[in-house]
């Protein structure tokens, strides 16, 4: 079993550094990857190896977080990213190389391409969604994005980030994750945490717990306002006039979401929408008033339009 916490007790307690030796390097035909055979102690470990790691190595685990970086690390900046399209980690500027369009023609590249799962990826439990077929889609131009998407570059890596309205390829944006004695003064793109930015910034992609990714205000045009900060909180205001209170750590994008024009498409006809997942809506949703529909009503009064004679008038008559 592989050891991913690489976790080391002694005496009944962790150790916050330990030193261990690499024994053997083998390929797992259950991974993708190699793994190694690891002794320190008393105990052996298996772990993922790395790209370079040979027999005979000596590799360090430590939990403790000095003031001064590793050597062996520099100041590098090491970046760690959610789902969300979020940074968690990390103070870096970033590069945007590709701007892209929800609306763009598909790739015809295979590794940019996926094949749509039988759930539906915004499939709750108070909204189903049901595909036509099970066909392959460019992750791209997925139905449940309204807002355009950005290549960024930092480092040694690149990711896809949610768009901001002027965002343009060149544009370099920053991330950062301290809270100074000042607000910032944030250009449109930059992520900060909200207690570091100024009473009244619109901000996009709002974290609700932090380190977790932005999950507000993701939709295509949409922005929210940042009311104020009370006592290590802030208060802001969602595109739906909702005002919620989070931790100033969380973090958010400076800027209104792209693809402000959303809104004005036409769809069509009902069938397009089924093509985007979306189905009719409810019975509950459609009311009919008391026009609709059968009436069961009493019967009217009978009306004579005959005057009939009366019954002195018919007994003269007779004698």
């Amino acid at each position: 079993m592989v050891d991913f916490q690489r976790l080391h007790f002694e005496a009944g307690k962790e150790s916050e550094f330990f030193e261990e030796k690499v024994i053997e390097v083998r390929y797992d035909p259950c991974r993708s990857a190699d793994i190694a055979l690891v002794a320190g102690g008393s105990r052996k470990r298996w772990i993922i190896a790395t790209e370079n790691m040979q027999v005979g190595d000596v590799i360090k685990t430590s939990r403790t977080i000095g003031r001064m970086a590793d050597s062996q690390t520099g100041d590098r900046a090491v970046s760690v990213f959610q789902s969300a399209l979020q940074p968690i980690v990390a103070d870096c500027t970033e590069d945007i190389v590709l701007f892209w369009h929800p609306t763009a023609a598909m790739a015809r590249n295979p590794d940019l391409r996926c094949t749509v799962p039988k759930q539906h990826p915004l499939e709750t439990e108070n909204q189903i969604y049901h595909p036509t077929n099970r066909q392959k889609e460019d992750w791209r131009q997925r139905s449940h994005r309204s807002a355009d998407i950005a290549l960024v570059a930092g480092g040694s890596r690149k990711r896809w980030i949610i768009a901001t309205e002027n965002m343009q390829v060149g544009d370099v944006i920053k991330t950062s994750r301290t809270i100074g004695r000042m607000a910032v003064s944030a250009n449109e793109g930059d992520s900060y945490p909200l207690g570091a930015l100024p009473i009244g910034s619109l901000f996009n992609n709002l974290e609700i717990y932090p380190g977790k990714g932005a999950q507000y205000v993701r939709a295509a045009g949409t922005c929210g306002v940042l009311l104020r900060k009370v006592n290590g909180t802030a208060i802001v205001q969602l595109p739906s006039k909702r005002q919620i209170q989070v931790l100033e750590t969380c973090m958010a994008t400076v800027g209104r979401v792209s693809n402000v024009d959303h809104n004005k498409r036409i769809i069509g006809k009902a069938g397009r929408n089924r093509w985007l997942g979306i189905r009719p809506s409810s019975g509950l949703w459609q009311r009919k008033g008391g026009w609709a529909g059968r009436k069961i009503k009493p019967i009217p009064p009978m009306k004579s339009y005959v005057n009939l004679p009366s019954a002195a008038a018919a007994a003269g008559t007779t004698s």
